[in-house]
């Protein structure tokens, strides 16, 4: 299975708790991981305002050793724009990784309830 790991499973690798235990599982059996060069603005904004920039950076580093980094293109931005509409509640960057998640073919890795139950996703 290929998994795409959205910034709030990201986050959560940082704490130990059980979601972050699910989600080392998910990723140790998984085909490959990926994630989409959005979820890196949001992992590097957050960790920045809890921790440092040099924590940041050094966590990305590990992200990009270990994932393949989506670049989001014009056709996800627009499909993306239809999940908004679709799902109101959710973000811009939610709705992006979603689009992505779908266009990809992979499952969606997060903890973020706002997400749909309908679609191809774990929420943890």
């Amino acid at each position: 299975m290929n998994l795409l790991l959205d910034s709030y499973a990201f986050l959560e690798l940082l704490s130990p708790s059980p979601k972050a235990d699910r989600i080392k599982e998910l990723v140790s059996s998984a085909d490959r991981v990926f994630t989409t060069v959005l979820n890196l603005y949001e992992v590097k904004y957050r960790v920045t305002q809890r921790a440092s920039v040099s924590v940041a950076e050094s966590y990305l580093s590990s992200i990009r050793t270990s994932t393949h980094v989506l670049d989001v293109e014009e056709k996800t931005a627009l499909s993306a724009s239809e999940l908004k509409l679709k799902y109101p509640k959710l973000g811009a960057v939610d709705c992006i990784t979603l689009a992505a998640a779908k266009e990809h073919g992979v499952v969606l890795v997060t903890g973020d309830p706002d997400f749909p139950t309908d679609e191809k996703i774990i929420l943890l």
